[in-house]
C-alpha cells in the first residue's frame, strides 16, 4: 500500500467535506456527481477513505522529524545536532507552548483521528461486502487508538474526540482524563483484533495496511503503560466506569494481558526475525518476515510525504551520502547510547565530540547498523564520483557520532527528502522484549532469558542465565531494549513507564522538573478551544 494516491484522496475528502454543506432544496443524492452522502456508500469510495487515514503518520510533522524529536531526542539516546531552534528546546526540555513541531504533531494526530471518524461512521452504510467493510472498520481503530495512545503519552488528558459526535460536541470539545482516553483506546483495540485479517492475507496493493497483530501489538504496549509509572497523568474517572478502570491498572493484571497479547503474535508464526540485523535497514527490510507494522513510502514521487525524509534529515551534515543537497544531520545520537552496545562502557572513551582515535567499535552486531562510527568504512554509503566509501569524519557534530539506522544511500528511487525505505512502527523484536519484560515484572525472570537468546544471538552476544535475580534480569531486558530498537523512538516512553526519566536524564546534567514529563498543549488550540486548560508547567 504504497503512498502514490493517499495524497490525492486526502485532498478529494477535503474538498467533499467542504461542499456537503446544502439547503434542504439542495439535499437530494445526484446520480452524476460524486458528493460526500454516495461517496462513502460505494467500494471504491470507503477504500479510498481508509487509505487516506495513512497518509498523517508519513508526513513531516510526524514521521518527518518531530516523533524521532521526541522519542529519542527528550531521552538520553539522541541530541539535537546543530541549532535547530525547533528541536533543541525539546532535546533540553526548555520547551515553550508556540514550539511548532509539538503544534504539528498535535495537528496530524487530529487530523488523523478526523479521517478515521470519518470511515467509522460510514463504513456500515455500504454496498461493500461484510468482510472488506469488516477490514476496513478494523484498520481505522487501530489508526484512531493509536492516535490517541501517542496523545496520551504526551498530554494525558486529551479532548476525546470520536465518530457519532455532533457538530456542537466537536466545536470545544474540553479534554477527557487519561484513564477514560485508555479504557477507549483499548476498546478500540480489541475489537480491530477480531474484525482485522492476518499479515500473509493482505496482497498486491493491500500489503503494509494494519493487521490483527498490529492491533494486539499496540495493545501490548498500552497495557504495558498502564502496568507502569502513571504520576503524571490524570487518573481520575469521570465516568461511570471506575471499577473498569481500577481493574485494568492493576500492574499484575496489565503484566498477564499483555503477556497473553505477546505470546499470540509470536506462536501465530506469522513472523520470525531476520538472521542479520542490518537487513532490517535496507530496501530488502520492506515488509520483511520481522516486520508486523511498517509506514509505507515509495521514494521519488511528486507530492510531499510520498517518501521517507528520515535520511535526509539523519545523514551526516555535508556528507554527499545521498548526492542530494539534503543530509542535514539533525539527529545525533548520544555517546550514552554508543557506551550502552560495549561490555564495558567505560572502554569508550569520548571528550564532547572527540572520540579516542585509539578506541575501536564494540562487538555487537547491531552497533554498524544503527549508529556511524568515526573513522569507520561504510561501503554500502558510496560517495563522490569513484564511489568511494563514505567514513564519518573524527570530531563530527555534537556527540562525534551519526545515525545510520534509516540512511541507505544513493539511488534512482531517492529524491530530494524522499527516500523509499519503509519506517518500523512495530517489529517482532520488540515484542520478544516486551515478553521478556512481562515475565520478569511476573517474578518469572528464568523464563525470561530464552526469550531473549534470539535477538542476543543475532547481536552476537552470549546466552543469558536464567538463574539471574529479577533485578539483574530486569537491568538486561531494559539494556537489550535500549540496544535493540535504539533510534527507533522508543527510549523516551520507556523510560517514562519505568518511572526513571529524570534519573536518566540527569546522568546528562539535564534537570527535568516532574510536571514536563508531560508537554505542552499547544497554544494555537488553547486559543481555538476554551476549553483547553494548559498542562501544568507551562
Amino acid at each position: 500500500m504504497k503512498k502514490n494516491r493517499i495524497y490525492t484522496i486526502v485532498l478529494i475528502l477535503t474538498v467533499l467535506l467542504i461542499g456537503s454543506c446544502s439547503e434542504d432544496f439542495l439535499d437530494r443524492r445526484p446520480i452524476d456527481k460524486l458528493v460526500t452522502g454516495n461517496f462513502y456508500r460505494t467500494p471504491e469510495g470507503i477504500q479510498a477513505a481508509a487509505n487516506a487515514m495513512y497518509a498523517p503518520l508519513g508526513e513531516e510533522g510526524f514521521n518527518g522529524k518531530t516523533i524521532w524529536m521526541i522519542g529519542d531526542g527528550a531521552s538520553d539516546d539522541a541530541q539535537a545536532n546543530g541549532d535547530d531552534p525547533d528541536y533543541i528546546p525539546i532535546d533540553q526540555f526548555s520547551l515553550a507552548s508556540d514550539n511548532p513541531r509539538n503544534a504539528d504533531l498535535w495537528q496530524i494526530i487530529y487530523k488523523m483521528i478526523a479521517l478515521t471518524n470519518i470511515v467509522l461512521e460510514n463504513v456500515d452504510d455500504n454496498s461493500a461486502e461484510q468482510a472488506l467493510l469488516n477490514r476496513i472498520k478494523g484498520e481505522a481503530l487501530v489508526l484512531r487508538a493509536y492516535g490517541y495512545y501517542t496523545l496520551v503519552l504526551l498530554y494525558s488528558d486529551v479532548p476525546l474526540v470520536l465518530d457519532g459526535m455532533t457538530p456542537e460536541e466537536l466545536l470545544a470539545p474540553a479534554r477527557t482524563s487519561a484513564y477514560e482516553v485508555y479504557l477507549k483506546i483499548i476498546e478500540d483495540l480489541e475489537l480491530a483484533a477480531e474484525l482485522l485479517p492476518r499479515k500473509s492475507a493482505y496482497v498486491g496493493d493491500d500489503i503494509g495496511r494494519v493487521n490483527t497483530h498490529a492491533a494486539m501489538g499496540v495493545l501490548a504496549k498500552v497495557y504495558m503503560t498502564i502496568a507502569g509509572d502513571l504520576s503524571m497523568y490524570n487518573t481520575e474517572s469521570h465516568s461511570d466506569n471506575d471499577t473498569r478502570i481500577r481493574s485494568i491498572a492493576n500492574p499484575a493484571t496489565c503484566y498477564e494481558n499483555a503477556l497473553g497479547l505477546c505470546d499470540a503474535i509470536i506462536i501465530s508464526k506469522e513472523y520470525s526475525l531476520l538472521p542479520v540485523f542490518s537487513d532490517l535497514f535496507l530496501r530488502s527490510g520492506d515488509n520483511c518476515a520481522e516486520s508486523i507494522w511498517q509506514l509505507q513510502f515509495i521514494g521519488c514521487g511528486q507530492r510531499h510525504g510520498s517518501g521517507n525524509m528520515r535520511q535526509a534529515f539523519w545523514a551526516p551534515w555535508a556528507s554527499q551520502i545521498t548526492g542530494l543537497s539534503d543530509g542535514w544531520g539533525t539527529h545525533s545520537p548520544h555517546s550514552d547510547l554508543a557506551r550502552c552496545f560495549y561490555d564495558n562502557p567505560d572502554d569508550l572513551i569520548v571528550d564532547g565530540n572527540a572520540v579516542d582515535t585509539n578506541v575501536v567499535p564494540p562487538t555487537d552486531l547491531r552497533f554498524r547498523s544503527t549508529i556511524m562510527f568515526p573513522g569507520v568504512e561504510y561501503p554500502e554509503l558510496p560517495v563522490g564520483d569513484e564511489g568511494t566509501p563514505f567514513a564519518l569524519a573524527y570530531n563530527y557534530g555534537a556527540s562525534g557520532f551519526a545515525c545510520k539506522k534509516y540512511v541507505i544511500g544513493r539511488g534512482s528511487d531517492v529524491c530530494e527528502m524522499k527516500a523509499p525505505n519503509n519506517v518500523y512502527m512495530l517489529r517482532l523484536a520488540d515484542i520478544h522484549l516486551l515478553k521478556a519484560e512481562c515475565l520478569v515484572e511476573l517474578n518469572r525472570s528464568a523464563e525470561a532469558a530464552p526469550v531473549l537468546d534470539g535477538i542476543r544471538t543475532r547481536a552476537g552476544k552470549p546466552l543469558i542465565s536464567p538463574l539471574l535475580s529479577q533485578t539483574e534480569m530486569r537491568e538486561i531486558v531494559r539494556l537489550e531494549r535500549r540496544r535493540e530498537l535504539a533510534l527507533e523512538q522508543q527510549r523516551w516512553f520507556d523510560i517514562l513507564r519505568w518511572g526513571i526519566a529524570v534519573e536518566v536524564l540527569a546522568t546528562q546534567d539535564i534537570v527535568l522538573e516532574p510536571e514536563r514529563r508531560l508537554f505542552p498543549i499547544p497554544n494555537t488550540e488553547i486559543a481555538l478551544n476554551e476549553n483547553l486548560v494548559q498542562n501544568t508547567g507551562y
